[in-house]
């Protein structure tokens, strides 16, 4: 039997992402041009139709996102590992 207190604990999160046609949809948010939400003197973006982001940028967004907060707070503990895996139908 081996010590298992010597063997540090794995440390993963896996993150499945499918790129089927359901994240084809638009999702509820909205893309901003204006610039941070800012609305310049005398001008009215409400003419322009709003862009929508799909389910698939969101998504990624997501990832990215929370890729970004487990570095900000363990810097030297996670790396990144990229593990494509298509499944052809």
């Amino acid at each position: 039997m081996t010590n298992d207190a010597s063997i540090p604990p794995v440390k993963r999160t896996v993150i499945v992402l499918d790129h089927s046609s359901k994240f084809l949809s638009l999702s509820k948010q909205h893309i901003d041009f204006d610039g941070g939400g800012k609305k310049g003197k005398g001008k009215s973006s409400s003419t322009s139709s709003p862009v929508f982001k799909s389910s698939w940028t969101c998504s990624i967004e997501a990832a990215v996102e929370y890729c970004r907060i487990v570095y900000d707070i363990f810097p030297n503990e996670y790396l990144v590992s990229e593990r494509p895996f298509i499944l052809w139908s």
